[in-house]
């Protein structure tokens, strides 16, 4: 980018440097080189925004895959510590059971016994004792056996509960186990989608980067050829343009040569333009004038032209500059010598556009008139005043 700025302003300088050469196949071809440089420049903005905007979603795309390695990492060790507890939720279960299989035996031999023996016998037994100290021992005695019983009972009440509890705690983890797994795959889904959008867009962005250095190297092969080219024609216009300078200074030199000899055309009334305005917008003709009502008589050496707001005073023909300054009765005043003792006076301006010594040409700006104020102008020939009328266009 910094390259193609500094390939245009360079080439802008250049045709700066070479401004009678607009016209010449080198300024043409240094016109058309900034041009193109420029589209350059706009195209790789372009180019440039599409591969911010790539780059942009290629990081946005790795955040979020980086997220759901996160999410799947924590539901993996969720998962796992699942498993872990269901594990152990399983040993116990298995103690459990073999505890209540235990229980259910003690309690089945005690049924057998009971069976056997019977209540009625029990009962006659305690009974048939020889005396009440005989009959308190096997009431006491037989109270224990009964004791123990109720608390194998109630020990395999509490085991089977126990064992129906650890049932329901394996199937819900279980459950948790399945729906961990499943939202750990439709992470990992995801995340897989994910990967080969960013894969898509690292390929489109290896494209557009490929396309990008392509246009460059066609730029700069380009710049390359055009340098050369205009070289080769700046070289050889120089030549040209050197002459055609050295024409121009010759025909200047001949022309105030001319002017300061008095050896021009003395053939030049009425082809001396309108410095400003025309005819119609004449406010005070040359000669004799005044007020009649005041008896006021005074002479005009010139014409004066009323203007609206602020205009350029173009010089009337070719000629140099002998006078510029200020002048009673005038104002700010610039005089002209057209040669053959002839000069123009163009006075009461706003500002002075030319220099001393300085050679004009027929409609090139002298300066400014004052807004809204009358413009003075007169045609002097052997220093004697003449109408402007009789000689202007």
């Amino acid at each position: 980018m910094n390259l193609i700025r500094f390939f245009i302003a360079i080439f802008s300088i250049l045709i700066l440097q070479y401004p009678l050469l607009s016209d010449d196949i080198a300024t043409k071809d240094l016109q058309k080189l900034t041009v193109k440089g420029k589209e350059a420049e706009v195209k790789l903005k372009i180019a440039e925004k599409d591969a911010r905007n790539l780059l942009f979603k290629i990081g946005k795309n790795q955040l979020e895959i980086k997220n759901y390695e996160r999410k799947i990492a924590q539901k993996e060790l969720k998962i796992n510590n699942t498993q872990k507890a269901l594990v152990k939720i399983e040993e116990v279960l298995v103690k459990a059971e073999k505890d209540l299989k235990k229980r259910k035996s003690i309690l089945a031999l005690r049924l057998v016994s009971i069976y056997k023996v019977k209540t009625r016998k029990l009962v006659d037994s305690v009974l048939a004792s020889d005396d009440l100290n005989e009959l308190l021992k096997r009431y006491k005695y037989f109270s224990e056996i009964i004791k123990e019983d109720n608390k194998i009972i109630l020990s395999l009440k509490k085991a089977r509960n126990y064992y129906k509890q650890t049932l329901n705690e394996i199937y819900s983890k279980k459950k948790e186990l399945e729906s961990l797994i499943q939202i750990n795959n439709d992470l990992k889904n995801k995340m897989l989608e994910k990967e080969k959008s960013l894969k898509k867009l690292f390929e489109r962005a290896t494209r557009k980067k490929t396309k990008l250095n392509e246009q460059i190297l066609a730029m700069r092969s380009e710049e390359k050829s055009l340098k050369k080219k205009i070289k080769e024609d700046l070289s050889r216009d120089e030549e040209k343009r050197k002459k055609i300078l050295e024409e121009k200074r010759k025909i200047k030199e001949s022309k105030i040569k001319k002017i300061k000899t008095g050896k021009v055309n003395k053939k030049v009334k009425h082809r001396l333009i309108w410095p400003v305005g025309s005819i119609d917008k004449v406010v005070s003709k040359y000669g004799i004038g005044g007020i009649r009502a005041l008896d006021i008589q005074h002479y005009n050496n010139g014409i004066d032209i009323i203007v609206q707001g602020s205009v350029d005073v173009k010089c009337s023909l070719d000629g140099i500059v002998i006078y510029k300054g200020f002048m009673n009765g005038y104002g700010n005043i610039v005089i002209v010598d057209h040669g053959n003792s002839l000069v123009t006076v163009y006075a009461n301006l706003a500002s002075q556009e030319v220099g001393m010594n300085e050679y004009v040409k027929q409609s090139d700006i002298l300066g400014k008139t004052v807004k809204n104020e009358k413009f003075h102008f007169e045609i002097r020939q052997n220093s004697e005043s003449k109408d402007p009328l009789k000689w202007l266009l």
